[in-house]
């Protein structure tokens, strides 16, 4: 039903190295589209495996390139080596949850600018409010609608772009 597209995001795979822990995707580098625009980077943090792949296809057909990090821990790595121009982000995971993770993210200036959106299954405003005080840009209610979800990714890409434009970037 969606459209097709013109041309999809490479995406790296890393050596599967016995013992290594973390993704086994990473995000490509930018790679130009047909209109001259880079695609964007998106990193889904999130340690149940069937909704970052739900969540990479419907991000992969909207021609975005996509990296995974199965919890916390990868999650901060692969923001600091990959620098996504965006991450979504899992609310409630074990070892570092994304609270932790945000505030850790916002707190380093190697990825503090990259724009934070929570995924939660939970719809309770006050977790929603402890998400936007740790620096989340947005928070969705999963499972989300594709539309929904790209919407918010659009839009919060555009915030970014026109700060910094604003900002003489």
């Amino acid at each position: 039903m969606g459209r097709a597209p013109a041309k999809r995001a490479a995406v790296a795979r890393a050596d599967a190295a016995p013992g290594k822990t973390g993704t086994d995707r990473v995000p490509a580098a930018r790679e130009e589209t047909d209109d001259d625009m880079p695609t964007a980077r998106i990193l889904i943090v999130d340690d149940d495996r069937l909704l970052r792949q739900m969540v990479r296809d419907q991000l992969e057909i909207a021609d975005f390139a996509v990296g995974e990090a199965v919890d916390g821990a990868d999650g901060l790595a692969q923001a600091a080596a990959f620098q996504p121009d965006l991450i979504l982000l899992d609310l409630m995971m074990p070892d570092l949850d994304g609270y932790t993770v945000c505030r850790s993210l916002k707190a380093d200036p190697i990825t503090r600018a990259i724009p934070v959106i929570f995924l939660t299954a939970s719809a309770d405003l006050a977790l929603n409010r402890l998400a936007y005080a740790a620096g989340a840009a947005a928070c969705l209610t999963k499972p989300c609608r594709r539309e929904g979800l790209l919407a918010v990714i659009q839009t919060t890409l555009q915030g970014v772009a026109h700060r910094g434009k604003t900002n003489g970037g």
